[in-house]
């Protein structure tokens, strides 16, 4: 019995929407990475954001229609308009990262998922130059 006034438990999975190991928590937790990824995008045209990510045009679509994107995507994108991947998947911290750009020998190769070293042409052409 319930003393007077009290309310019944809830029966929702998840009072904290932060707690994403639930059904409610993770659809919460969906819903507030596609708003941040909405937010960063903008007016951007999903061409623009396909060529800044590396991801095919109609997979950013999907991504940012339907949510659930891929990690890959995220990072690829984050890295692109210099966000904090904290601040994407958790909505806490600096939304922008202050940093020093990586290296000119270093390059980001979408898909791979690596940093390398830049073309062999290009390293011919430092050993060439001196």
């Amino acid at each position: 019995m319930l003393a007077a006034g009290a309310q019944p438990p809830t029966t929702k999975a998840v009072k904290n929407p932060r707690n994403i190991g639930s059904a409610t928590g993770r659809s919460a937790y969906e819903r507030e990475l596609l708003a941040r990824l909405q937010e960063v995008v903008g007016l951007r045209s999903f061409r623009s954001v396909s060529d800044a990510s590396g991801v095919h045009c109609e997979t950013v679509r999907r991504y940012l229609r339907h949510g659930r994107p891929s990690i890959f995507f995220v990072a690829s994108l984050c890295r692109a308009m210099n966000i904090s991947p904290e601040w994407m998947f958790l909505g806490t911290g600096p939304k922008h990262i202050e940093h020093d750009p990586p290296p000119e020998s270093l390059e980001f190769k979408p898909g791979r998922g690596v940093l390398q070293a830049a073309s062999p042409a290009d390293r011919w052409r430092k050993v060439k130059d001196g």
